[in-house]
């Protein structure tokens, strides 16, 4: 884009579980700290992120943070999570006695070669922002 921009629309690709309501969705106990994190990838890789992303949502096995999520920008991935990550573990259809295959697939394709290392990542995919303030209605 040609001016600079405050805000951009994301794309919401990833995450271990949806809201079912506002009272599933509270957390009985507030984080210790909300993270945002960004990460750039290579524009030839875009696509199979994506895919990938997508895939383990769909099958929904693969357990996780509750209110982990990924968005995606151009080639610019923005990830949500809360510490500390092991209080809510779930997945998206609240399944425990399955193991994720498509999260297999992800990891047969080399999930490295889809990041470019910002400088100050120390070598990390996702460069955590830091956070300066969060809202909570707790």
């Amino acid at each position: 884009m040609e001016e600079d921009r405050v805000w951009v629309q994301m794309f919401h690709i990833y995450c271990f579980a949806y809201p079912e309501s506002l009272e599933e969705w509270r957390r009985p106990i507030p984080p210790h700290k909300r993270c945002g994190r960004i990460a750039i990838l290579y524009p030839d890789k875009l696509y199979s992120y994506i895919y990938h992303h997508y895939a383990i949502v769909k099958e929904g096995y693969f357990k996780g943070d509750k209110y982990q999520s990924i968005a995606i920008h151009e080639n610019i991935a923005f990830s949500y999570f809360e510490t500390p990550r092991d209080r809510y573990i779930t997945s998206v259809k609240r399944n425990a006695s399955q193991e994720s295959i498509e999260l297999q697939n992800w990891t047969n394709v080399d999930p490295e070669s889809h990041f470019i290392h910002l400088p100050g990542s120390n070598g990390q995919n996702f460069w955590e922002i830091p956070c300066y303030f969060s809202i909570s209605d707790s």
